[in-house]
């Protein structure tokens, strides 16, 4: 009998480490708070036009605010490994005692380790905790901060459908790129950028289930696509030939 006990106590740990790990790729997560040596220091939310939002995805993942911080990783049932990360170098409106950049300067300096001597912090574990209709996420970095996320309870077959159906083509491109959703998206934002972070495109488009970006002029190389709206978030890094 406790032979039995233990292995469905086994199979149930299996099942809710795997189910953590879909949990944290399905969506997109909007950033409550960092806490640093054991301060709290909430996202403004003065700025309707500016969110803190995170993306995670199979071989990687995407944080923004006003800047984007897109990283390279591998991910187990507790855990986030980054093995390569790129951050963009914009500014915040400087607006409320320049609030937002000094935000940034805690999320992407402080606690993904921006401003640290060795660099972005590789290792962080993250547990994810329902609370009603809710998720809380919890990622720690190596010095025991905190950032605190939370998104509504998705189904996995609606993340599939924010991720699969958006499409990006040719890649690599000569002159242009098209890029193909499966359904019409309102109001969004799409940027390109260089391996240092610097912009080269940057244009909003209202209402649209398909666009073409036309970038003949652009040198060859790889660059950070971004694609941002209310309820999504998409990275994906394109080739110039």
């Amino acid at each position: 009998m406790k032979n039995i006990i233990y292995s469905l106590m086994a199979v149930f740990m299996s099942l809710s480490m795997k189910a953590q790990l879909t949990d944290l790729t399905t969506g997109v997560w909007s950033l409550e708070k960092v806490v640093i040596n054991n301060t709290d220091y909430p996202f403004p939310n003065t700025n309707s036009l500016i969110t803190a939002t995170a993306s995670f995805y199979n071989n990687g993942f995407s944080t923004s605010i006003c800047n984007i911080f897109n990283a390279d990783a591998g991910y187990s049932s507790s855990s986030i490994s980054i093995t390569g990360a790129a951050l963009t170098l914009g500014s915040c409106p400087t607006t409320n005692n320049d609030e937002y950049n000094l935000f940034e300067n805690h999320y992407f300096g402080t606690f993904w380790g921006g401003t640290a001597a060795t660099g972005f912090y590789q290792n962080h574990n993250y547990s994810i905790t329902p609370i009603g209709q809710q998720l809380q996420l919890t990622i720690t970095n190596p010095n025991g901060d905190q950032a605190i996320y939370w998104r509504a309870a998705l189904s996995t077959t609606e993340n599939e459908v924010i991720k699969d159906n958006v499409s990006i083509s040719p890649n690599p491109f000569k002159d242009f790129i098209q890029i193909h959703f499966g359904d019409t998206i309102s109001d969004f934002e799409i940027s390109m950028y260089d391996m240092q972070g610097k912009q080269v495109f940057n244009q909003v488009f209202r209402k649209e289930k398909s666009v073409k970006i036309h970038l003949p002029d652009l040198e060859k190389g790889v660059y950070l696509f971004h694609m941002k709206s209310k309820d999504h978030q998409i990275s994906r890094k394109v080739i110039k030939k």
